[in-house]
């Protein structure tokens, strides 16, 4: 059995799990075909890009919802894709089975109709241009350290004379460049000091690996791959 027992998985996952078992059958096959039909027209690797854009056609589900099921669905999808043994069927029996064991300490269990939720997730867990976003995602974090966000701190340091009691005669403009990157997991950080010629050169660097990507964007749409959104 996947290693996906116990409260950890379920209570991260538990309000998707109710909110697709609570759809009505008019509801729920709307958002599929909408789910469906956004990943294929425009795949892109953002969860909240993809959230919103399935709000903007579903109105009957709210998009937080929408957003915890994307991140089950993700979640799912990843393990199928690193268990390549387990079949679909399999991985829904063990959500049952997870589902079945689990209990909160007052004794009660998760609010979801199995059999509903069961059926629900077979054709949520069938949708190709969903999983093809899942392995973009899988390849785009296979290298040792995957940028998270980035700031820049600009502050000014006076300059004392040899008689610190006077008046600061001189100041320099300092800025700082925080890196946040992900590595095993954790999020690290990284501090480095940069003048103007340094911001300089790094904003030419950026706008020529923009430049690389568009040019390369062009060239794809003359073949028959379709490029995966990074957004």
């Amino acid at each position: 059995m996947l290693a996906m027992r116990g409260i950890n998985f379920l209570e991260r996952h538990e309000k998707a799990f109710e909110v697709i078992s609570e759809l009505t059958e008019e509801t729920f096959n709307e958002f599929l075909a909408v789910l469906t039909g956004v990943t294929k027209a425009s795949p892109v690797v953002s969860i909240d890009v993809l959230s919103s854009r399935i709000a903007e056609k579903v109105n009957s589900v709210k998009k937080e919802n929408i957003l915890e099921i994307l991140s089950t669905l993700m979640n799912l999808y990843a393990l199928l894709l690193y268990n390549p043994k387990i079949k679909v069927g399999d991985l829904i029996e063990n959500v049952q089975q997870s589902i079945e064991e689990y209990e909160y300490s007052d004794g009660e269990g998760l609010k979801a109709n199995i059999s509903i939720l069961k059926n629900r997730l077979a054709q949520l867990l069938d949708i190709d241009s969903l999983r093809t976003i899942v392995k973009a995602v899988n390849l785009l974090r296979e290298n040792t350290n995957t940028f998270s966000n980035a700031r820049t701190i600009t502050d000014v340091r006076p300059i004392f004379d040899a008689e610190v009691e006077t008046n600061s005669i001189d100041c320099v403009i300092l800025n700082t460049l925080k890196l946040s990157y992900v590595t095993n997991g954790e999020l690290q950080e990284f501090f480095i000091s940069m003048d103007d010629s340094d911001i300089n050169l790094l904003i030419k660097v950026l706008d020529r690996a923009k430049n690389k990507t568009n040019a390369l964007k062009s060239l794809l749409k003359d073949t028959k791959l379709s490029c995966v959104n990074v957004e």
